[in-house]
C-alpha cells in the first residue's frame, strides 16, 4: 500500500515537472518569437512582423500588447489599414501609463494606442470616432507632454479639414505606369530627368532596398534594371533627384546615427559608386531629401539642423561660380512648420515648389502642398492639393512634370498592399469666388478691438481688392477670385509681414483657411511675453489639468533661459467679499509658483501679486444685470508675464512630438529607475554576460547605471528581455536624447540647490558635438567671454568627484579639472 502511494506520488511529481518544463519551453518560444517580431517592427518591416505577432495572438488573444502591435502593423501596410481598427479597439481597453516597451511579459498597451486608434479611424474616414479617440489620448497623456498635446490638436483640426476637402473633391485622373508585369514590387520615390528620357526609382525588396533604372524607349518605359550593386550602397536608402540630362542622381542613405545625401554619375551605361555630398549640404544632423532646379544651379533639401522651425525643414542653396554650394537658407515659416516638411521638388518653371508637410491645413499625416516663389526668399502661402489627391492617410511624395501633372506612388485601397507608380493629371475647376477666412492671433494674447485692426487684400499691382475688420473673437472673412494676392493686417500696436497668396484655378474649395499672426511692436523698457491664462474652478486655487500643460511650457522656458523672471498675477471673479477675493487670488498665484519651484526653479525668479477682482478680463454680469457664468469663468485666472533682460533674445517654443522624431535614434537600457538599488553581483553578471563595462552616472547622491549605446531599438529590445530575466526586473528602454536630458536636469537641479563639485571636461571657442565626449553626458554653458564650457556630473562630496575625475581623465580627457560651484 505504501509502495503504491509512493509510486503515485512519483508519477504526480514527474507530471508536475513535465508541465513545468513544457511551460518553460512555451515561454521561451513566446519570448523568441516576440523578439523576432519586435526586430522587424522596429526596422519598420511590418509585413515580416505581422505573421509573427499573429502566431503570438493565437497563443494569447487577450494580450493587449500583442493586439496593439497587430493594429500598428496593419496601420502601416497599404491596403490593409482598415484591419487595424478591431485590434486597436481591443487593445485600448487595457492601457497602462507605465507600459514597458519591448518587454515580452508586458500584457498592457501604451497610452499611444488611443492616438493610433484615432489615426486608424481617420484613414478609414470615421472622423467622429477619430475625434473621440484623440480626446481620450489628450485626457490620458502626462501634463509634461505638451508637444504631443500640440500634435494631437493638429490631428483634431485635420479631421475638420478632411471633411471640408472631401465635400468638394478636385477633378483628377490617374494612369498606372506598368513597370513590372506581375505588379508585386513596392515602388517609391520616382525621379525623372528634365528631358523625360530617364527614370530612377526605389523598390523595397524583401531583405534590402533596391534602386532601379529605366529609359523611355518607343513610347514606353523600358524594363527596369537593378543598379544597386553599381552604386555600392546598402541599407535604408531612396532616390531623391535626377538632373535634366539624367546622368546625375541624388540619394538619401540612412547611416543609423545620421542621414546623409549622396550622388552618383552615369558614365556610358554604368552608374558609378556613390559619393557623399559636401558641406554645407550634409551636416552632423539629418539630411533626408534633395532636389535640383532644371538648370542644376539651385538645390532644395531637407534637414533637421539647429535653427529650424520644428522637425525637418526645407532649405535652399545655390551653386556658386567656384563650383561650391552657398550657405543654406531656411525657406522660413511660410513653408516650414513646427512639424515635418519633406520631399521638396521644384517644377520646370523654377518657381512652383511641391512638398509634403504634416502642418499647414493637412488632412492628416503628410499631405502634398505647393507654393509659388514671389521674389528673393518670399513664398506664397502653401496650397493643399485637396481630395482625392490628398487623403487622411500619408501622401509623402509627388514628382511634378508640370504644374498640373506628375508621378506619385499610390496604393489603391483594398486592391494592393504595395505602392505602385501612377501618372496623375489635375484639371482646373470653374472660376468662382473663394472665401478667405480665419482668425487673427495677437502675440500678447490681448483682447481684439475690431476697429483697431484692418485686413487688406491687394493684387500684384498693389491695388486694393478687398478689406475686412475682424470680429471681437478675432475671426474674419473676405471673398476673392483665384489669382495672386498679398494679405496683411494693419494696426497701430501690432506688425506682420504680408502673406503672399497664389490661389490656382484648380483650387476646388469654397473656403480657404488662413490664420493671421500679429506681433506686438517692441516695448522700449522691457520685453514681455504673455502666456495663456491659467484658469481655476469657482472658489478654488487647485491647478487643473489644462493649467499644468501651460505651466510645463513655462518650466521648459525657465530651464532653457535661466535669466528670465516670471511675474504671476492672481485674479478672481466678482463673487465674494473683496478681502476674501484678494486672499484667494494670492493663493492662485502662489499655486502657480509652488508648482514650478517644486520642479526645481529658484523661487527668487518669481514675483507674486494677488489682484482679487480688481482687473476683469471678461464681464461678470450681462448687460441686463443677470449673472454671466462664462465671463466669471475667464476671470478666475492667473496671468503669467515673462520678463526678459536680454533684448536680443527671441523666445520660441520649438520641439518635436514623439510621433515626429526621426525613426532611427540611439537607445540604451537603464537597469533600474533613479535611486533603485542594484546589487554589485548583478552588475558584474550583466557585464560578464555581454562582455562590456556598464555606464554609471553619479549626480550627487543619486546614480544611474546603463548599458552601452545601441544603434537601433530592435537590437536594444533583444538585450532588454535578457536583462530582465537575469534579475533587473525594472529595467527600461530609453533613447539617448531622453537619457541626456534626464542627467542634465538632475545636474542642474543639484547645482541650484547646494554647493557641489563638477568636472570641467573641455573649453572651446566653437560648439562641440556629443560625439566628441565619447559617451559622457555634458552640460554646455556659454560664458560672457564667448567660450563654450562643458561640465560633467555634480557631486556633493569632493572624494567622489575626485574619483570620477580620474575616470574622465582616463577616457581621453587629461586636461579635465575639478570645479567647485557655489549655491546660486
Amino acid at each position: 500500500m505504501v509502495k503504491q502511494k509512493f509510486i503515485k506520488a512519483l508519477i504526480a511529481l514527474q507530471f508536475i515537472l513535465s508541465l513545468t518544463v513544457c511551460e518553460g519551453k512555451a515561454q521561451e518560444s513566446f519570448k523568441q518569437t516576440f523578439s523576432d517580431a519586435e526586430y522587424y517592427f522596429f526596422v519598420q518591416d511590418y509585413k515580416e512582423a505581422l505573421p509573427l505577432y499573429q502566431s503570438l495572438y493565437k497563443q494569447d488573444s487577450t494580450n493587449a500588447n500583442i493586439l496593439y502591435k497587430l493594429g500598428m502593423c496593419y496601420l502601416n501596410i497599404p491596403g490593409l489599414k482598415q484591419n487595424a481598427i478591431p485590434y486597436l479597439e481591443k487593445a485600448s481597453k487595457n492601457v497602462n501609463p507605465k507600459y514597458r516597451e519591448g518587454y515580452y511579459r508586458e500584457t498592457a498597451a501604451p497610452i499611444q494606442t488611443y492616438f493610433y486608434l484615432g489615426q486608424a479611424y481617420m484613414v478609414n474616414f470615421r472622423f467622429d470616432d477619430a475625434l473621440l479617440a484623440f480626446q481620450k489620448f489628450k485626457d490620458k497623456i502626462d501634463v509634461k507632454d505638451v508637444y504631443n498635446l500640440d500634435y494631437v490638436n493638429q490631428q483634431i483640426k485635420a479631421c475638420e479639414v478632411a471633411r471640408n476637402f472631401i465635400s468638394r473633391p478636385i477633378v483628377m485622373k490617374t494612369e498606372h505606369i506598368n513597370l513590372f508585369p506581375d505588379r508585386n514590387k513596392n515602388c517609391n520615390y520616382p525621379v525623372i530627368s528634365g528631358d523625360r528620357q530617364t527614370m530612377v526609382f526605389t523598390v523595397k525588396e524583401k531583405f534590402y532596398t533596391a534602386v532601379y533604372y529605366s529609359r523611355w524607349v518607343d513610347g514606353k518605359w523600358s524594363s527596369p534594371r537593378n543598379i544597386t550593386l553599381d552604386l555600392r550602397v546598402e541599407g535604408e536608402l531612396y532616390t531623391t533627384a535626377l538632373n535634366y540630362t539624367g546622368d546625375y542622381l541624388i540619394l538619401f542613405v540612412n547611416e543609423v546615427t545620421s542621414g546623409n545625401l549622396y550622388y552618383s554619375t552615369l558614365v556610358g551605361d554604368k552608374w558609378q559608386p556613390v559619393k557623399k555630398l559636401p558641406a554645407p549640404i550634409n551636416s552632423k544632423d539629418w539630411e533626408t531629401f534633395a532636389s535640383l532646379s532644371a538648370d542644376g544651379k539651385r538645390m532644395y533639401f531637407v534637414s533637421n539642423r539647429k535653427g529650424g522651425y520644428g522637425g525637418t525643414d526645407i532649405y535652399e542653396t545655390n551653386l556658386q561660380p567656384d563650383g561650391k554650394w552657398s550657405n543654406p537658407v531656411n525657406l522660413g515659416p511660410q513653408i516650414n512648420t513646427p512639424y515635418n516638411e519633406e520631399s521638396p521638388i521644384v517644377c520646370p518653371d523654377g518657381r512652383t515648389l511641391y512638398f509634403a508637410s504634416q502642418g499647414h491645413n493637412s488632412m492628416g499625416g503628410f499631405d502634398i502642398f505647393y507654393s509659388r516663389k514671389i521674389d528673393g526668399n518670399s513664398w506664397s502661402m502653401p496650397i493643399n492639393l485637396g481630395y482625392p489627391f490628398n487623403t487622411p492617410d500619408e501622401e509623402f511624395y509627388f514628382y511634378p512634370l508640370d504644374s498640373l501633372s506628375g508621378v506619385m506612388p499610390m496604393a489603391i485601397s483594398n486592391q494592393s498592399t504595395f505602392y505602385e507608380l501612377y501618372r496623375v493629371n489635375i484639371y482646373p475647376s470653374i472660376s468662382r469666388k473663394i472665401e478667405l477666412f480665419g482668425k487673427v492671433n495677437l502675440s500678447d494674447n490681448a483682447d481684439i478691438k475690431s476697429d483697431s485692426i484692418t485686413i487688406l487684400v491687394k493684387d500684384t499691382a498693389n491695388n486694393l481688392i478687398a478689406m475686412a475688420l475682424p470680429l471681437s473673437d478675432g475671426t474674419y472673412s473676405v471673398a476673392v477670385k483665384p489669382g495672386r494676392y498679398s494679405l496683411e493686417a494693419t494696426s497701430q500696436f501690432y506688425v506682420m509681414n504680408p502673406l503672399q497668396l497664389h490661389i490656382p484655378s484648380t483650387y476646388n474649395q469654397e473656403r480657404y483657411l488662413l490664420d493671421i499672426n500679429l506681433d506686438a511692436k517692441p516695448i522700449t523698457k522691457e520685453e514681455v511675453i504673455r502666456f495663456n491664462y491659467v484658469l481655476f474652478d469657482f472658489d478654488s486655487y487647485e491647478l487643473k489639468r489644462d493649467a499644468q500643460f501651460e505651466l510645463e511650457k513655462v518650466y521648459k522656458l525657465m530651464t532653457d533661459y535661466p535669466d528670465l523672471y516670471i511675474e504671476v498675477i492672481g485674479h478672481t471673479d466678482s463673487k465674494g467679499s473683496p478681502m476674501y477675493n484678494l486672499m484667494l487670488s494670492a493663493r492662485r498665484a502662489n499655486a502657480v509658483v509652488e508648482y514650478l519651484v517644486n520642479k526645481g526653479i529658484d523661487e527668487k525668479r518669481f514675483v507674486v501679486r494677488g489682484m482679487g477682482s480688481l482687473v476683469s478680463f471678461a464681464a461678470n454680469t450681462n448687460p441686463d444685470g443677470s449673472d454671466n457664468p462664462n465671463g466669471r469663468k475667464l476671470n478666475r485666472r492667473a496671468s503669467i508675464r515673462v520678463f526678459n533682460p536680454n533684448k536680443n533674445l527671441k523666445i520660441e517654443f520649438v520641439d518635436v512630438p514623439e510621433h515626429l522624431k526621426p525613426q532611427t535614434q540611439n537607445y540604451t537600457i537603464m537597469l533600474a529607475p533613479i535611486d533603485d538599488a542594484i546589487s554589485p553581483e548583478l552588475v558584474k553578471t550583466i557585464e560578464k554576460k555581454f562582455n562590456i563595462n556598464l555606464r554609471e552616472f553619479v549626480i550627487g547622491s543619486r546614480r544611474l547605471i546603463c548599458m552601452n549605446v545601441y544603434k537601433s531599438k530592435a537590437d536594444a529590445i533583444e538585450h532588454l528581455n535578457t536583462i530582465i530575466d537575469m534579475g533587473a526586473s525594472r529595467a527600461v528602454l530609453v533613447n539617448e536624447v531622453e537619457l541626456q536630458r534626464l542627467v542634465s536636469a538632475l545636474q542642474k537641479n543639484l547645482i541650484t540647490k547646494q554647493s557641489v563639485f563638477t568636472i570641467l571636461v573641455a573649453t572651446s571657442e566653437i560648439p562641440l558635438t556629443l560625439d566628441f565626449f565619447r559617451g559622457l553626458y555634458v552640460t554646455e554653458e556659454v560664458g560672457n567671454d564667448g567660450l563654450y564650457r562643458y561640465y560633467f556630473g555634480a557631486f556633493n562630496e569632493k572624494a567622489k568627484a575626485t574619483e570620477m575625475l580620474e575616470k574622465v581623465n582616463s577616457m581621453g580627457f587629461p586636461n579635465a579639472i575639478l570645479v567647485k560651484l557655489e549655491k546660486r
